[in-house]
C-alpha cells in the first residue's frame, strides 16, 4: 500500500493513521512497533520499516519525513 505523507510528520504518525498500531514507549529512546492490524511480534517475528528503500535506524517516531 503507498501512502502520502506531509513534510514534518513522522513515520509513527503515518503509519498510525493509516493503521491499528500498537507500540511500547521507550521514552526518548522512541516507540517501538510491536503489532500492525492484529499481526503482532513475537520471538522469532518483528516489525522493522524501510523508508525510500533504506533500513531506518531510529523509532519509528524518531524519524521526520520529508519530500
Amino acid at each position: 500500500k503507498m501512502i502520502t505523507a506531509n513534510n514534518g510528520t513522522t513515520v509513527f504518525e503515518v503509519l498510525n493513521d493509516s493503521y491499528s498500531v500498537k507500540f511500547k514507549d521507550y521514552g526518548s529512546m522512541g516507540k517501538l512497533i510491536t503489532g500492525i492490524n492484529g499481526v503482532e511480534q513475537d520471538s522469532t517475528y518483528h516489525w522493522f520499516y524501510y523508508v525510500d528503500e533504506n533500513f531506518a535506524q531510529v523509532a519509528a517516531d524518531k524519524y521526520i519525513l520529508y519530500k
